[in-house]
C-alpha cells in the first residue's frame, strides 16, 4: 500500500507522456543514466487507474492479432493481446498503451509492435530439461505458455545472455537489464532478442556471463511502434 500510495502521489505532479481526450498516461524513470527502465501509469479524468512496469526498448516485430483481451476491471483500458509473429510464433502481451490507443489495436489486424520482457525467475540452463517428457536439444532455445500462473502473457522460456548490464533501482534494490535471444533462426541470427530486466532477487545464478543459456519465467508487454 505505501508503495502505491508513493508513486500515485508522485505521478499527480507528472505531466502525460501519451494521451486521448480525458485518458493519460504517465512514466516515472527510476535511474536518470539509463531511461528504458521505469513504471507506467494510467488515468482517466485525472484520476489514477493502475501502476505498471515498464521496459522501453525499439525492438520491433511483426504482429498478427487474433484476439484482445480487455480488462473489465480497468474500465477496458488495459488489455493483454494475443495473436502471431512474423515468424509464426504464438505471442500475448500486456499492452502498455492500450488506454490511449485502443482504436487502433482493434482496428487494424497486423501491427508493429515493440516487445519488452520482464524477467520473474532466472536459472542457469539444464541440459536435462525437459518439455512435454522430451529431453530437449543442447541448443534449444524458445519460449512456450507457463503452467506457473494464470493468464495468456507469462511464458515459460530458454534463452541465450547476449548481453547485460547492473542497473540501480532505489536505495539498496537492482536488477539487470539483458539483451536475451528467444527464438533460432540461422538465416537471421537477430531474430526475437529481447529488451529484458529481472530484478537480482529473482536470479538463481552465482554470476552472470554473455553467451550463457538460462531458463526461467518472464511477462511480455508491448506496445504500438
Amino acid at each position: 500500500m505505501e508503495f502505491l500510495i508513493k508513486y500515485f502521489a508522485i505521478f499527480s505532479e507528472y505531466p502525460a507522456l501519451v494521451q486521448n481526450k480525458a485518458i493519460k498516461i504517465k512514466q516515472y524513470v527510476y535511474n536518470n543514466n539509463n531511461d528504458k527502465l521505469g513504471i507506467r501509469s494510467l488515468s482517466i479524468e485525472d484520476k489514477a487507474l493502475s501502476l505498471y512496469p515498464y521496459l522501453k526498448t525499439e525492438n520491433v516485430i511483426e504482429f498478427n492479432t487474433r484476439k484482445i483481451i480487455e480488462w473489465s476491471h480497468m474500465k477496458n483500458l488495459e488489455a493483454e493481446v494475443v495473436g502471431k509473429g512474423k515468424d509464426n510464433s504464438l505471442l500475448s502481451f500486456f499492452s502498455t498503451d492500450y488506454g490511449v490507443n485502443r482504436n487502433k489495436y482493434k482496428e487494424n489486424k497486423v501491427l508493429n509492435i515493440k516487445i519488452s520482457a520482464f524477467g520473474l525467475r532466472l536459472d542457469k540452463y539444464d541440459d536435462f530439461t525437459r518439455l512435454k517428457g522430451k529431453k530437449l536439444r543442447s541448443d534449444f532455445i524458445g519460449f512456450f505458455p507457463t503452467k506457473e500462473l494464470y493468464g495468456p502473457t507469462y511464458y515459460d522460456f530458454i534463452g541465450i545472455i547476449i548481453d547485460f548490464e547492473l542497473i540501480s533501482l532505489e536505495e539498496s534494490n537492482y536488477g539487470y537489464l539483458m539483451k536475451v535471444k528467444l527464438l533460432k533462426n540461422e538465416n537471421n541470427p537477430n531474430l526475437f532478442v529481447v529488451d529484458f530486466f529481472i530484478n537480482a532477487e529473482n536470479i538463481n545464478i552465482a554470476k552472470i556471463e554473455n553467451g550463457m543459456r538460462v531458463s526461467g519465467l518472464l511477462w511480455f508487454q508491448g506496445e504500438l511502434e
